[in-house]
């Protein structure tokens, strides 16, 4: 503004004249021109609308003060940082002070002290038509209360939108289904938590264009393949208790029966086989025996623990898999009711020319 490029910085205790120093600055730079609208030029960005107040307040009330003829028989601190300031007389300083204030008064609009989320707004506002958002919008700063208007307006929907309405009851018989609540408004709420974070909202627009057929249709995927996964892993379960059985080795033969016990429960049709214990850890490191087994078993686990290990070792991925599958079918009807309560949000904003305060960092830095 001063045609210099350094920075200034007033690091200073409440109470310490911080706020005189700027309105200090800022008036001389309007008395240093020769441009009686120089105001219009300035950009002054505090943080709060009470701050914006006060500076505002000061630098007319010290435009008001300059332009009385007091200045010339009253002592005043902010007239003489002026004087030095600008090297005018004060009688300049008068004259050009009762000029400014005039033009101040009838062009309020242009004097710019604002708050950084004004000026942000504002920023925004002149590019709506390249962010695509309504050129008349307004800035919503509760964006729960437009959350809870969206899980509503999906609530009321049950009954009457057939699609809808299975998705509602499939979350709610998949929360019996693990023994929780029926109850699913609550759910709703916190789910829809999820369109306010920041770290989420990438991954929400994977989504967007999703439709809740594309989610039944990953549902029916993940269900025929879980059951595949079931058949394989039972089936290769099977084979190899069959193999160590064939080769004359019984469950007793292995350390405490780690190996043949999970192998059965997997032939059952339990998967819940934790692969982190030390036994699985040292498959194929280490025997597969006791120091006490006799010695012919000895021999034939020492033969056959490089095919026992590699035909379980075999299983463990399937399994890893299944786990994932289950995990992922578990997911999907939260994310569809996400998806439903994201277009009903979006629905909210179109309607009533919104733009909620957290929709603003995404603006700015996808642009």
């Amino acid at each position: 503004m001063q045609n210099h490029h350094s920075i200034s910085v007033y690091n200073a205790s409440a109470g310490a004249g911080k706020t005189f120093a700027l309105v200090k600055n800022y008036l001389s730079i309007l008395f240093k021109s020769s441009n009686d609208f120089k105001y219009r030029r300035i950009l002054a960005i505090t943080f709060t609308n009470k701050a914006v107040a006060e500076m505002k307040t000061r630098i007319i009330k010290n435009l008001q003060d300059f332009s009385s003829d007091a200045i010339f028989t009253q002592d005043n601190p902010m007239l003489s940082a002026v004087e030095e300031a600008t090297g005018l007389e004060r009688s300049e300083i008068q004259n050009k002070a009762k000029r400014i204030l005039k033009h101040i008064v009838q062009d309020y609009a242009s004097f710019d002290v604002v708050t950084i989320d004004n000026f942000t707004h504002r920023i925004i506002r002149t590019f709506a038509y390249d962010l695509k958002i309504p050129q008349n919008f307004e800035v919503e700063l509760n964006t729960q209360d437009v959350l809870e208007q969206a899980v509503d307006s999906l609530i009321d929907k049950a009954g009457k939108d057939q699609n809808i309405t299975r998705v509602l009851l499939d979350y709610a018989l998949e929360k019996i289904d693990n023994d929780k609540s029926w109850d699913i408004s609550r759910d709703f709420y916190d789910i829809s938590k999820l369109l306010l974070s920041e770290n989420d909202r990438e991954y929400l627009q994977r989504i967007k264009s999703k439709s809740l057929d594309d989610f039944e249709q990953l549902k029916a995927y993940l269900k025929t393949s879980t059951k595949h996964l079931e058949k394989e892993i039972q089936e290769s379960a099977s084979t190899l208790i069959a193999f160590i059985a064939s080769n004359g080795l019984e469950a007793t033969h292995f350390t405490r029966k780690y190996l043949p016990n999970a192998l059965d429960k997997m032939a059952e049709g339990d998967f819940n086989v934790n692969f982190n214990t030390k036994w699985v850890q040292n498959l194929g490191q280490e025997p597969m025996y006791t120091k006490s087994q006799k010695e012919p078993i000895k021999a034939i686990l020492d033969k056959l623990s490089p095919e026992i290990t590699s035909q379980f070792n075999a299983i463990k991925p399937l399994i890893f898999k299944l786990k994932l599958n289950e995990e992922l079918y578990k997911k999907i009807t939260p994310l569809s009711l996400l998806q439903l309560i994201q277009q009903e949000v979006e629905k909210i904003k179109s309607e009533n020319n919104l733009v909620l305060i957290s929709d603003f960092n995404e603006l700015i830095h996808k642009n």
